[in-house]
């Protein structure tokens, strides 16, 4: 029986004043959390169940597009400019070490390939870090399609005077819009940053330039001719983060490959001229798998895979465009060519779908009752702390039968039953909790409660054994005949 291979499994957690324990691992891509800093400031990162030699951790600082900004092996930034990050945690093997490591600043995590490193969440499980504005009076956190609405007191609303709210995305320090309303809930999009600045002028003597058309600079305000506006325009902002809210789902649902998977909705708009679609997408990527009017996506999941089904009503007089509902779109696209009439939730309420993961047994194996039953791996994690356990499992119930380090288990299997055999390879010092390894103990509850740190495939990776109802009758040789 081959190894069930060891993947080096990370937990990323804050340190501020105390830590703070994460969630468990998900399969989509996600922020496990999210720091707010001002800029100038520092934040400072850890792991907990990292393996250790030969392997080494490292942190990396990144834009939200992958750009390395810095890297180290303490885990702490600070970060001198305004926008939106993310930190990813690195473990590699330093006798197989991946191509593009250490990373250098301006190139891309993805560019990481080869050796030996946690590639199964590397570029998934990352904590995200906005950093504002030293200047923000007041900070807000929203999901995409949330309302967004700013208003002031006290400008000056003598004739003559204008008001104008100016969004800002923090990335490139320019202006993404403006208007008189403060209203920018459909031109914030998710995992951005923003400021919003009030800018009160005189419109007869305004300044110049006046930085107030998308691409413009707020920086350069009254540079040539200062003209008359308010002195606070860039010393106080209101800082808005946009987050995707993918780890908020609606409901999370998990399946096994050929499960019924059916979805419905209520409240929807049936007006005449409205339909209502449903999108199957891949909760990684985004990129639609399939749709339909129905909701059933029975045969159109693949275990191992996560997916997000997102409900979408528009009027057909009226669509989005893009309109991603075809196999291939990016359904991050809707309506950014042409809004149309649609949901606004679309793309911020949806049901998460997690397959389990492929059942892969290695070799299958029927047997009679009272044959030898004995497995061995190779190439396990044989670091000290580290422990491998063999266990035997009944294919009905996925109960243990029986757990031991031997790999023997001859006289623990019953005639006209089926078994698997799994391999665990744990930290001794960092265990899974459960930790099921006991008669009775449900084995894919491994870990439900504390991941710990242990072998990523140990359920997908298994021998395969059916123990038949064997006839061993044997009435032994005639050795003498006699003749009457």
């Amino acid at each position: 029986m081959r190894i069930l291979t060891y993947s080096p499994h990370i937990r990323v957690l804050w340190v501020v004043a105390l830590i703070l324990w994460l969630l468990p691992r998900a399969s989509t891509a996600q922020c496990l959390a999210t720091r707010t800093i001002a800029e100038g400031a520092s934040v400072t990162a850890t792991t907990t169940g990292a393996a250790t030699a030969p392997y080494s951790t490292l942190y990396v600082l990144t834009d939200n597009s992958g750009v390395v900004a810095d890297q180290n092996a303490t885990g702490n930034f600070t970060i001198a400019t305004a926008g939106s990050y993310r930190i990813y945690v690195l473990n590699y093997d330093t006798g197989n070490v991946p191509t593009g490591v250490p990373p250098t600043a301006g190139s891309n995590i993805s560019a990481i390939t080869g050796g030996c490193f946690n590639s199964s969440d590397f570029t998934t499980e990352y904590l995200c870090v906005t950093v504002n504005s030293a200047n923000c009076i007041a900070t807000r956190t929203i999901c995409q399609g949330d309302a967004l609405t700013v208003s002031t007191a006290g400008n000056n609303g003598t004739v003559g005077y204008a008001t104008l709210f100016i969004l800002v995305d923090n990335a490139t320090g320019l202006v993404v819009a403006s208007n008189s309303t403060g209203d920018f809930t459909s031109t914030v999009s998710g995992g951005n940053s923003y400021t919003i600045l009030t800018l009160n002028y005189d419109t007869a003597n305004p300044p110049a330039p006046l930085p107030v058309n998308a691409g413009n600079d707020p920086s350069t305000i009254g540079s040539t001719t200062m003209g008359c506006y308010n002195t606070d325009f860039l010393t106080e902002q209101l800082c808005v983060t946009v987050d995707n809210c993918a780890s908020g789902c609606v409901a999370t649902r998990t399946i096994s490959q050929g499960d019924p998977l059916s979805v419905s909705t209520t409240g929807n708009n049936t007006t005449v001229g409205y339909s209502t679609v449903f999108v199957l997408a891949d909760a990684v990527t985004g990129i639609v798998v399939s749709s339909n009017t129905t909701g059933v996506f029975t045969n159109d999941v693949t275990c191992g895979e996560s997916y997000a089904i997102l409900t979408l009503n528009y009027d057909t007089a009226n669509p989005p465009s893009p309109l991603p509902i075809n196999a291939g779109d990016d359904v991050t696209t809707i309506g950014s060519t042409t809004a149309g009439c649609y949901n606004s939730d679309f793309l911020t309420a949806f049901l998460c779908v997690n397959v389990n993961p492929c059942i892969n047994c290695l070799a299958t194996r029927t047997i009679c009752q009272g044959d030898a039953v004995q497995v061995s791996t190779t190439g396990d994690n044989t670091t000290p702390g580290y422990v491998t356990v063999y266990i035997l499992a009944n294919s009905s119930n996925d109960q243990v039968v029986a757990s031991n380090s031997t790999g023997t288990f001859t006289n623990d299997v019953t005639s006209g039953n089926s078994y698997y055999i799994v391999t665990l390879n744990y930290n001794a010092s960092n265990p899974p909790v459960p930790l099921a390894i006991n008669p009775g103990d449900n084995v894919t509850g491994m870990g439900d409660s504390s991941p710990g740190c242990y072998n990523s495939d140990l359920l997908t990776e298994r021998l395969c054994l059916t123990v038949n109802t064997c006839c061993t009758a044997n009435a032994g040789d005639i050795d003498q005949v006699e003749m009457c």
